[in-house]
């Protein structure tokens, strides 16, 4: 079941077209990466989807109905800097939240505890850290139980360690079953959180997908040796790789994925190929997003 249909979303700003005819579903319960450089449509895609900015043309649908207020209310949401009372604690400023959102006071022990800052809660925010100001935006989002989570670069300006702990709560509350759209222009953390990707350039879908898919099948491997078309014809004859080719002074191929460079090794010695260096080159998400976007 899809959780979230996008059909030819387009928006416009004059002459710039920020979105272009993006298409994709969101399956249930899935951690969904919008992956993208900076200018990519982004974060114009999820104010679309949010009802702040009206699409130029396309449409879209949550829950497989025509997006409403009512909607909405299913949909928490975390966009750029969370901005709260400086000068209030933490249960003070999601009891403003729980107001406007017409939700109960009891959510809010709950979504603090989530986001790991029920130790703090009594402590003004403006002593919290930009990394706790984050997660307070998470538990602000959660406030009423959605079922849906939209979170635009969350770990923007995030040190190291706001950005790991950021990484843990996305995935812990994506274990509680919740559909998570999370947009990133950092593909690391997107291949470590997300399921699902889509990838944008220029308003332009690019490719979309399980991220596993996205990133394809095995390793490239660089061998060198006195010998290259014994080597590439050892190679090409092996089980264990694909697409070999010779360049220059090296011989490149695919490693399958249920065999490593040591496995390759012991197959070429035993073909009685000397390697004099072996170069493993692994497939990421960051690889495929630069072929992908690559003019």
């Amino acid at each position: 079941m899809n959780v979230l249909h996008i059909n030819q979303l387009t928006k416009h700003f004059g002459s710039i077209k920020a979105v272009d005819n993006l298409s994709f579903d969101v399956p249930k319960g899935t951690i969904y990466g919008l992956l993208g450089p900076n200018g990519s449509g982004k974060t114009t895609t999820m104010g679309m989807l949010l009802g702040i900015l009206n699409p130029s043309s396309g449409s879209y649908s949550w829950f497989g109905e025509a997006p409403d207020a009512a909607q909405r209310r299913r949909i928490g949401n975390l966009l750029e800097t969370p901005n709260f009372y400086p000068d209030l604690n933490a249960i003070q400023n999601l009891k403003i939240s729980c107001q406007v959102k017409e939700v109960d006071y009891s959510h809010i022990q709950r979504c603090l505890e989530i986001a790991g800052l029920w130790g703090r809660a009594r402590d003004k925010v403006k002593t919290y850290s930009l990394g706790m100001k984050q997660r307070m935006g998470v538990a602000n989002a959660l406030l009423g139980d959605p079922e849906v989570l939209v979170l635009d670069e969350p770990t923007n300006g995030l040190d190291p360690q706001g950005i790991a702990e950021m990484r843990d709560l996305i995935i812990e509350v994506g274990k509680q079953g919740k559909t998570i759209l999370l947009a990133s222009h950092i593909l690391d953390e997107v291949e470590r959180v997300c399921s699902h990707v889509a990838i944008l350039k220029k308003g332009k879908l690019m490719a979309s997908g399980l991220v596993h898919e996205i990133i394809g099948g095995g390793d490239r491997v660089i061998l060198k040796s006195d010998d290259l078309p014994l080597l590439a014809t050892a190679l090409r004859d092996s089980p264990m790789t694909s697409q070999v080719k010779q360049a220059g002074d090296r011989v490149e191929c695919l490693l399958e994925d249920e065999f490593d460079s040591g496995d390759l090794n012991q197959f070429l010695v035993q073909r009685g190929i000397k390697i004099k260096e072996i170069f493993v080159q692994k497939n990421t998400l960051e690889s495929q997003f630069l072929e992908i976007t690559k003019e």
